[in-house]
């Protein structure tokens, strides 16, 4: 897709872009026209084909919850994508609010409440082992935890849509409402791994957060079985994240990816048992 073709068909100009230091697998530009300002997201193309596909239908179905931005333009192929942009937003590492836990955990119940599928799942075993075998030169003796993965799979569950990626930057805040953006990831998954995506990927370590969290989503439904999934959960995501971050540091060489890799290692190495007591 040409940038300046889309423009021209869209706008009849080419706007001024301004490169932003936004997204890890993403480059984030913002641009405006006739006063109003956007967004335009333009993949980094070498884990295209490690993504699901299944982001437009996922899309389609989230636009009725009012949690991502306006879309103004969406090419399947590419994955670029043009939304309205908002200003004033914060991430949910730089919200200090106290609220912040509550109002995410508001927002994967609101995704959940759809209690829908979409065409494809998010195959965890095969997404993990497509990372291992672009890594060129791993970091970490992958093979001796092959467990972690089949500890997962064998969850008896249904699945459902889920966003499947709650880092910092995918949960914002503004002034009035909240966001949940960035939907990349977005497919049919074990209805428990959006909760525990926030929690590792926010690195939430404090056994009274983390039991806030579980009793906001499960309420009086939490036990001991759930509790026992959850941490099984999070598990296979640090293994799976700390592979893709290994992956990206192969590729990119960024340092970013390094950092990743280590603290999803120490987590995942973690045995400290009273994260998941309540």
């Amino acid at each position: 897709m040409n940038i300046d073709s889309l423009f021209t068909e869209l706008y009849h100009k080419k706007p001024l872009l301004t490169k932003t230091n936004l997204g890890l697998t993403n480059d984030i530009y913002t641009f405006e026209v006739d006063g109003q300002k956007y967004a335009l997201r333009i993949p980094i193309d070498d884990i295209n084909d490690l993504l699901p596909r299944s982001e437009k239908e996922v899309l389609c179905k989230v636009r009725q919850l009012d949690l991502d931005f306006e879309e103004v333009y969406y090419d399947q192929h590419s994955r670029i994508r043009i939304t309205k942009w908002v200003d004033d937003l914060v991430e949910f590492k730089d919200f200090k609010d106290p609220s912040r836990y509550l109002r995410t955990v508001q927002m994967i119940k609101k995704l959940h409440s759809l209690n829908e599928r979409v065409t494809e799942d998010f195959k965890l075993d095969l997404i993990y082992h497509s990372y291992l075998d672009h890594i060129k030169n791993p970091l970490f003796d992958y093979a001796k935890h092959d467990k972690i993965i089949t500890d997962f799979l064998q969850l008896e569950d249904s699945y459902e849509l889920s966003h499947n990626d709650l880092v910092s930057g995918n949960i914002l805040f503004a002034k009035d409402r909240s966001y949940l953006i960035d939907y990349e990831y977005g497919a049919n998954n074990h209805p428990y791994f959006d909760l525990m995506s926030f929690i590792s990927e926010n690195e939430i370590d404090d056994p009274q957060i983390r039991t806030l969290i579980f009793k906001a989503y499960f309420g009086d439904s939490l036990n001991v079985n759930i509790m026992r999934k959850l941490e099984i959960i999070e598990r296979c995501q640090n293994l799976l994240w700390a592979s893709w971050a290994n992956m990206l540091y192969d590729s990119r060489g960024a340092d970013v990816y390094l950092d990743i890799f280590k603290s999803k290692i120490q987590h995942l190495n973690m045995r400290n048992e009273t994260y998941f007591y309540y």
